[in-house]
């Protein structure tokens, strides 16, 4: 099966990826992945933080996923910027990776397998992962390491309900489509966050937190089917 191109939005990119102490967001915003925002309602516990579902939908009939690119964002006010294109690859296979093992996964009773083409009971999946803040060398501990880039505070939550989720957070902004109209049918917005004082290797810390978004879209999927 063909993997989905990962399509970047954001401007720079560096090595090595940590989840370390962020700076506080300024101002709350959406990212503007979304054409428009949907009035969200909290989520279950255990869950995504944010949700939206469209009314009337028949949710059960959605058994089979099919993933669009993949989009992420920086912080527009991040002074330090870089790029190297080997990190893009290793984000897009370590999130798509996630995802199908989650999603493909027989419990407690069915898996959603990930298509490539469009059908009446398959959903379309859009995501995108915003404040991603690029970051100069810190200190991690008592040693010095070149870990340069840091995810900031999610945004997205602070916008809707008021609270500021810390320092060391990125946010994900996930859109439902029916494959066969491309109309909305729900949308979702999660945060992620890691410990302040946590030092973590580049693989480590990507596939850290896509495991732990792969894991709540498919808490998802099984609270919408009932399961």
């Amino acid at each position: 099966m063909k993997k989905p191109t990962l399509t970047i939005f954001w401007l720079f990119f560096v090595p090595i990826f940590l989840l370390a102490a962020g700076c506080a967001s300024k101002k709350p915003h959406y990212s503007g992945f979304l054409e428009d925002y949907p009035e969200f309602q909290p989520g279950q516990k255990g869950g995504v933080d944010l949700v939206y579902l469209k009314e009337g939908v028949d949710f059960k009939k959605y058994n089979k996923m099919m993933l669009d690119h993949i989009i992420f964002f920086t912080n527009p006010d991040a002074k330090f910027k870089g790029v190297e294109a080997d990190e893009l690859k290793k984000l897009e296979d370590s999130f798509h990776s996630a995802l199908k093992n989650e999603l493909e996964k027989e419990y407690p009773l069915v898996a959603y397998p990930i298509v490539d083409a469009p059908a009446p009971d398959v959903m379309k999946l859009r995501i995108a992962v915003t404040t991603l803040n690029p970051g100069r060398p810190v200190v991690c501990g008592a040693a010095m390491a070149l870990l340069p880039i840091r995810l900031t505070v999610g945004e997205a939550k602070k916008a809707i309900t008021g609270e500021d989720i810390g320092a060391g957070s990125a946010s994900i902004e996930v859109e439902m489509l029916d494959s066969m109209t491309n109309q909305r049918i729900a949308a979702a917005i999660d945060n992620y966050s890691e410990s302040p004082d946590s030092c973590v290797s580049a693989e480590g810390a990507a596939h850290e937190a896509f495991g732990f978004w792969a894991k709540r879209l498919r808490f998802f999927m099984d609270t919408i089917h009932g399961n």
